[in-house]
């Protein structure tokens, strides 16, 4: 690791860079630059001449820069990934990065950590207590919510009348990229289903339904009015 850390002079363009592995001075004197990195993460070193090195490394455009045990579990997840509390051991707090969507819906104990999000968090409202959760660096959204069911898209996807008609009631839509509700759906529909959509990027939908989805979803970026 310190040999591949000595050939790699430059760190750019990244979610994440973790140089815990860096325990050799000369080696992290021979970074050159680290830049356009979402979240910087350091060793905790009690070394004078360690810290100095890192110190020195000349850095550029980090939205976040923490330090960390080299033995602490730095956890990612990348599209959509349920959070349970396997996740989060007991003993000592969590750190996990998601990039897309997490989400938590069931707990029998309290859970520590940090979450570090580019995307979204969706926690049940009533495992909220038990959830004693940071968000240090937040690039998207954390909703509570109070839902009996969950259905994750972590890309594309489009629904008829028919595909949320089997829906359980009190269902949370999460769609990570671009969601479509199709011609057929109506507001009594979602009224009667009492869905919860979020989505990360764009929702489109009819006119008919409009106003109501734009009273009521959650969306990243765009409602697009299909016309």
């Amino acid at each position: 690791k310190e040999r591949q850390a000595e050939i790699m002079s430059k760190y750019q363009n990244m979610p994440m860079c973790d140089l815990r592995h860096l325990t050799a001075p000369k080696a992290v004197r021979e970074i050159e630059e680290i830049s356009n990195v979402t979240l910087l993460i350091y060793p905790k070193a009690n070394d004078p001449e360690l810290q100095a090195a890192f110190a020195a490394i000349p850095t550029s455009n980090i939205v976040s820069l923490i330090f960390v045990d080299t033995d602490q579990s730095v956890q990612i997840a990348n599209g959509a990934k349920e959070l349970t509390e396997n996740d989060f051991p007991e003993k000592r707090e969590s750190i996990y990065i998601i990039n897309g969507i997490g989400y938590i819906t069931d707990l029998s104990r309290e859970i520590r950590g940090e979450i570090y999000c580019n995307g979204m968090v969706v926690i049940q409202k009533k495992v909220k207590e038990l959830c004693h959760l940071s968000f240090p660096t937040m690039n998207g959204m954390v909703k509570y919510l109070d839902f009996d069911d969950v259905r994750i898209y972590p890309n594309e996807m489009a629904l008829d009348s028919e595909t949320i008609s089997y829906f359980p009631n009190r269902t949370l839509v999460v769609g990570g990229n671009r969601l479509r509700l199709e011609k057929d759906v109506t507001v009594e529909l979602l009224q009667q289903k009492e869905l919860m959509l979020i989505v990360g990027n764009c929702l489109e939908c009819y006119p008919p339904i409009a106003p109501y989805i734009k009273a009521t979803a959650t969306v990243g970026n765009q409602i697009k009015v299909i016309q």
